[in-house]
């Protein structure tokens, strides 16, 4: 996951895409071997960027990206 932009209370991310999926569930921790929250997916299966909103000043965050497929 890399950072593409930010500002005071936000991060614009990016992820490497996969091929056959049907989008990309996107979850956040305060540490590293936090936890890690659900906080939103992108649906759209040709877009790997996702603008992660109302964050505080300061603080470090990470990042975990699961693809997921639809089936049926």
């Amino acid at each position: 996951v890399k950072v593409l932009s930010n500002t005071t209370n936000s991060l614009k991310i990016r992820w490497d895409k996969e091929y056959g999926v049907t989008g990309y569930k996107i979850y956040r921790a305060t540490s590293k071997d936090g936890n890690y929250a659900y906080i939103g997916k992108v649906s759209n299966k040709s877009s790997n960027t996702y603008t992660d909103t109302k964050l505080l000043s300061g603080k470090t965050y990470y990042y975990k990206i699961r693809a997921y497929k639809t089936v049926g």
